[in-house]
C-alpha cells in the first residue's frame, strides 16, 4: 500500500485494486450493446382520410298513433358509420282497481333506433332498424312491440315517412 501526501489530500492506493484495473485493460473491450430502434411513430390519419364525405345530419321522428314518442337529429357517418338513440321510460299509472292493495301499475315504454348508410351506396340510402316495446291494457295487462326495418332513399332537401305495424311510424328529414 502507498500513501501520497500532497495539498493536505492523503490518496491511499490498494494493490488489489491496481491489479483489478491492469487486468482489464489487458482483457477485450466489452461487447457492444445492441440497441433496437424506437418504434415508428404514425400520425394519426386525417378525418377527410376516414371518411369519404362528412357526417350527414338527419332529422328523425317516431310516433306512435300520431303521438310523438322521440324526435332529434342524428349524424350518421358516410359511407359506414351508423347513428342510435336508446331511450327507456318507467312510471307508475293512476291506481289500479283489479290490482292487489289498490296501487299503481307500471307502465313501461323502451325505444331503440339505429340509422345507417348502406355500404356500397350513395349517400342518399340509409338503413333504419327500429325496435319499440310499451305496456298494454288495464292494470299492466301486458305488452306489445314493433319493430321496423327498412332501407330507405332520403336526398338532400327530401323527407321520408315509413309506416309499421301497431300504429308506428318513422319521418326522415335531411336538409339541402
Amino acid at each position: 500500500m502507498k500513501a501520497l501526501i500532497g495539498w493536505g489530500l492523503v490518496s491511499l492506493v490498494l494493490p488489489s485494486t491496481m491489479a483489478v484495473a491492469a487486468e482489464q485493460d489487458a482483457s477485450s473491450p466489452p461487447p457492444p450493446v445492441r440497441v433496437s430502434p424506437p418504434p415508428p411513430i404514425v400520425a394519426p390519419a386525417a378525418r377527410s382520410e376516414l371518411n369519404d364525405e362528412a357526417a350527414i345530419p338527419v332529422s328523425v321522428r317516431i310516433e306512435r298513433d300520431s303521438a310523438l314518442v322521440w324526435a332529434g337529429m342524428l349524424r350518421v357517418g358516410s359511407p359506414y358509420g351508423n347513428a342510435s338513440f336508446t331511450q327507456s321510460k318507467v312510471d307508475y299509472a293512476e291506481p289500479c282497481e283489479e290490482a292487489a292493495r289498490n296501487r299503481g301499475e307500471r307502465s313501461n315504454e323502451r325505444l331503440n333506433f339505429t340509422i345507417g348508410s348502406v355500404r356500397g351506396e350513395p349517400t342518399e340510402q340509409f338503413q333504419i332498424n327500429l325496435d319499440l316495446t310499451w305496456t298494454t291494457g288495464a292494470c299492466g295487462g301486458g305488452t306489445s312491440s314493433v319493430g321496423l326495418r327498412r332501407t330507405v332513399t332520403v336526398k338532400p332537401g327530401g323527407k321520408v315517412r315509413e309506416e309499421g305495424e301497431g300504429g308506428v311510424s318513422v319521418t326522415l328529414m335531411r336538409s339541402k
